[in-house]
């Protein structure tokens, strides 16, 4: 959660471990997109190199510093890193993502603004148009039925 969020605990078993489902997807998105921007930063470095004068930068050994196979090397191994956490979370990510597409269009908006994109009720409030209140009831409401997923896993994706 990010640190205007509290953690709630539901007394339904299911809807707690929705939370922690939906928390665990925002948590993985969001390492992925980190990795992306350092990525594009190594990128643009490596873009941008300039001649610079090595001969002085010395590392174990006596042999000479290459700054810029650091910066290939590290983007190469960001890129594996990238791939490797796509493809280890992508089944899960997109079992999340249909789960929420079978709820309705308000459910589901309360459950991306807040879970995945980090909201808080207040925000969601103005942009959906809500009272803070009624979300929070939405919210409980689109949880209850994201959770029925954990109860008949069968019949929820039929």
């Amino acid at each position: 959660m990010t640190g205007n969020q509290r953690h709630k605990h539901y007394k339904n078993s299911h809807i707690d471990l929705a939370v922690k489902e939906l928390d665990g997807y925002r948590l993985r998105k969001q390492q992925i997109m980190r990795l992306k921007e350092r990525k594009l930063q190594l990128e643009d470095e490596l873009y941008s190199v300039k001649a610079v004068d090595y001969s002085k930068d010395k590392v174990q050994g006596g042999k000479f510093k290459d700054g810029l196979a650091d910066a290939t090397l590290e983007w190469a191994t960001l890129d594996d890193k990238i791939h490797k956490l796509i493809v280890e979370n992508e089944q899960e990510m997109l079992v999340i993502e249909e789960k929420i597409k079978r709820l309705r269009f308000d459910e589901q908006q309360v459950l991306v603004y807040y879970y995945i994109n980090g909201k808080n009720m207040t925000a969601i409030s103005i942009k959906m148009e809500r009272s803070v209140d009624g979300l929070k009831k939405l919210k409980k409401r689109a949880l209850a039925h994201y959770a029925e997923s954990f109860e008949n896993p069968q019949e929820f994706f039929e």
